[in-house]
């Protein structure tokens, strides 16, 4: 609870909330006991890290028993306030957090709790915990009508943090403040803040305060220290943060035998107040082939469910392009899929990435695994160019490559909650099928280490494009580069294009472009070493960069980047600034000759591609196999890249990144 009017440079974060109604409601209070009960069964410790490293604690209660809790959103903060002056809005939070449950009892849990929603204004947020199978405690939400001064209540909260637990490394018992209302706060007429003289300290923020009768009343959110004037927001500034329902989805488990197969649904709609009008639940799947598919889910016992084909099967057998080398010459073509043999062992040649038959026999697999063995039923296959068909010897070839269509991995799943024909929520998530992961990514690990793409015509991208790539950084400190377009001789530093890191914030920029300068940062800071999805679109005049998939910055400039025949490179091989040279993990690398729209930038997220997609000009996957050093480009351009220096592809964990959500 912030009072920057009075307590300018004296408050200090509390984690608290008040109960609602008290003996003056008439109706029935608890006893001693059971209050205490009730608020320590409710009351969690929370954990905010980063990086594996603790940001902060704080204290949050839980609000419905499926694991919904709230807290404040300063206690997720990535780090603290550097001085009165610094506005806490602008500091990003964590995206999870570590709720203990029932500290240094019998039944203590720890559980971890993905952030749901936030507000700035209330300095709110709504956790979920894990453990869709389990019921949590709850407090109920009261109500600030009626409340007045001298009005006794209790705050539940962890103050001082682990500072006060027994043992070293262990956590502290939950603290249990009696006071009293010394005043109601109120702005234009409305309560704004809920004034108590129970003692409360740092780490009593998020936790709440109850009535008589056991229910929570404020949230425990500021304070002078040791003056006895704290702070708390009233419930009925939650209820108008919990107004809108919180949809939770619970996603099936798919895998290569049921994805082609019809499988359950479910989604529920948690309400915190009673709702005024029934709830409609419609869903979306989105496999990026053949367009939206909705769908209107049915309610029994509470759930919402529908049944459905999660990606719909292929029509018709599956077609391969190949290009076979030979002595003579080379011939580019299509197949059927078809199985051959590696020594004992059968395999599809969808399976397959690339064949080398000298000095040995060698079979690049699209999961990195490598056959060695000789080589059957490769010695008459039939292959189509154009309208013509002709059975060639494959097996006579030097190496043949394989472009199998991309693997539909992934399904994007898009739940929309309406009230009377009004949107009132939404979430969107990717459900990913199991044994299809991206499981390497690259790994620059900076220096004289660099992917490189040869130029080629369709990479130069001068007035319309879109670039997007998911990268975990290392290294956050100075300027670095991640993607540049240059040339190494002899301008040295004549930049065509820059897609960099530099002042905490990704940036675009370029020292060889005609028209506004076009250079661009991100607003929002990036201040840990996570999984982040960047893109940038330009469509002539407007040019937006992207975070995590939602639009963060959008400037008007009119510029045309000048392009000559340079290559594109993935971070920095510049003569003597290797310094500048990212230091991390890229992932799911793709350039685009046109601006994309907000839906696919979403959908190219968490979907992946096929490389057919319109306008698409390089797509590196980095799951698939390489042939030596060449990386390869799944799109229709084939601008594969090679990989320099100690760049290396590594097993990735972005799978491991928590789903998005997009709650309205």
């Amino acid at each position: 609870m912030r009072q920057k009017s009075i307590l300018n440079g004296l408050a200090a974060s509390l984690l608290l909330v008040i109960a609602t109604r008290s003996a003056w409601s008439g109706a029935r209070q608890l006893t001693l006991r059971e209050r205490v009960e009730l608020g320590k069964a409710a009351t969690a410790l929370v954990e905010a890290t980063r990086d594996g490293r603790a940001q902060g604690t704080g204290s949050a209660f839980c609000v419905h028993e499926t694991g919904l809790f709230v807290t404040n959103r300063h206690v997720l903060l990535t780090r603290r306030p550097r001085s009165t002056r610094d506005d806490v809005r602008k500091i990003p939070i964590v995206k999870t957090v570590t709720l203990v449950l029932s500290p240094n009892e019998r039944g203590q849990q720890e559980v971890d709790a993905q952030v749901l929603r936030v507000s700035d204004d209330f300095d709110l947020a709504l956790l979920r915990a894990a453990g869709a199978n389990r019921s949590f405690s709850r407090l109920a939400l009261g109500s600030v009508e009626g409340l007045m001064e001298m009005t006794e209540v209790a705050a539940f909260g962890f103050p001082f943090g682990k500072a006060l637990a027994v043992n070293r490394g262990s956590y502290p018992s939950v603290s249990v403040n009696t006071g009293r209302v010394t005043s109601l706060r109120k702005k234009g007429g409305d309560l704004s803040r809920i004034q108590v003289d129970a003692v409360l300290n740092p780490g009593n923020s998020g936790g709440p305060i109850i009535d008589a009768e056991g229910k929570a009343i404020g949230v425990v959110v500021s304070g002078v220290l040791g003056m006895g004037v704290n702070f708390a927001i009233p419930v009925s500034k939650v209820r108008q943060f919990l107004s809108r329902p919180e949809i939770i989805f619970t996603p099936p488990v798919l895998d290569h035998a049921n994805q082609h197969e019809l499988v359950e649904f479910q989604a529920k709609a948690v309400f915190f107040s009673p709702p005024k009008e029934p709830l409609a639940l419609q869903m979306v799947l989105d496999t990026g082939a053949g367009g939206p598919r909705r769908y209107k889910m049915a309610t029994s016992g509470g759930v919402h469910r529908v049944k459905t084909v999660p990606i719909p099967p292929r029509k018709g057998p599956l077609v391969l392009r190949i290009e076979a080398r030979y002595p003579d010459g080379h011939v580019k073509g299509t197949v059927k899929d078809c199985t051959f043999g590696v020594g004992k062992k059968q395999i599809k040649l969808s399976q397959v990435s690339f064949l080398r038959f000298e000095p040995e026999a060698e079979v690049a697999l699209n999961d990195g695994e490598t056959l060695r063995g000789e080589v059957s039923g490769l010695s008459v296959v039939p292959v189509t160019f154009g309208e013509q068909s002709l059975r060639l010897k494959l097996d006579a070839a030097s190496t043949v490559e394989v472009d199998s269509p991309s693997v539909v991995d992934a399904v994007i799943c898009t739940i929309i909650a309406r009230q009377a024909n009004r949107e009132v929520g939404r979430i969107t998530t990717p459900v990913y099928v199991g044994g299809a992961a991206r499981d390497r990514c690259l790994k620059l690990p900076g220096g004289h280490a660099y992917l490189r793409a040869a130029h080629h015509q369709s990479l130069d991208l001068t007035d319309t494009f879109t670039i997007a790539f998911w990268i975990k950084l290392a290294d956050r400190q100075s300027q670095k580069y991640i993607i540049t377009k240059r040339q190494l001789a002899p301008a040295y530093d004549d930049y065509a294009v820059i897609y960099g890191f530099t002042q905490g914030k990704f940036a675009f920029y370029s020292e060889s472009y005609s028209g506004s300068r076009p250079t661009t940062r991100l607003k929002t800071p990036v201040s840990d070493t996570s999984w982040h999805h960047v893109a940038w679109t330009y469509d002539g005049s407007v040019i937006t960069g992207y975070l995590d998939g939602k639009a963060d910055v959008s400037a008007k400039r009119t510029f045309r980047i000048r392009n000559r025949a340079v290559d594109f490179y993935f971070t920095n091989p510049g003569h003597g600034d290797y310094a500048q040279s990212v230091d991390g993990l890229l992932d799911e690398v793709c350039l685009w000759n046109r601006p994309l729209s907000d839906e696919e930038i979403v959908g190219a997220m968490y979907r992946g591609l096929t490389g057919k997609e319109k306008g698409l000009v390089l797509y590196y996957r980095f799951d698939r196999a390489v042939a030596g050093n060449r990386i390869r480009d799944l799109s229709r351009h084939k601008n594969h890249g090679e990989l320099h220096g100690k760049a290396s592809l590594v097993p990735s964990d972005r799978r491991k990144s928590p789903a998005p959500r997009d709650v309205r």
